[in-house]
């Protein structure tokens, strides 16, 4: 697995639902959490609106990661060496 990512496809989704049943305490802490426990990705009963998504975070600024890996290696050879 590259990069910890993974995915899961599922060829025939309205045959797994009628065989699963998603437990009540997980139904409750969702809604316990305000969120959505119909809809699509956006929480939409509309399959195809999808308006309220989450998305992924903008660009790191140039230069984030290189300072970040210098600092890292800083800190660990200054707590083991």
């Amino acid at each position: 697995m590259v990069s910890g990512l993974s995915a899961t496809m599922v060829e025939a989704p309205l045959e797994m639902q009628k065989s699963m049943k998603i437990p009540e305490d997980h139904i409750s802490q969702c809604k316990g959490a305000g969120l959505p426990t119909e809809g699509n990705a956006a929480g939409n009963t509309d399959f195809l609106d999808l308006r309220g998504e989450n998305r992924s975070p903008g660009r790191l600024p140039s230069g984030c990661v290189c300072s970040s890996c210098v600092g890292s290696l800083y800190f660990e050879w200054g707590t083991n060496g």
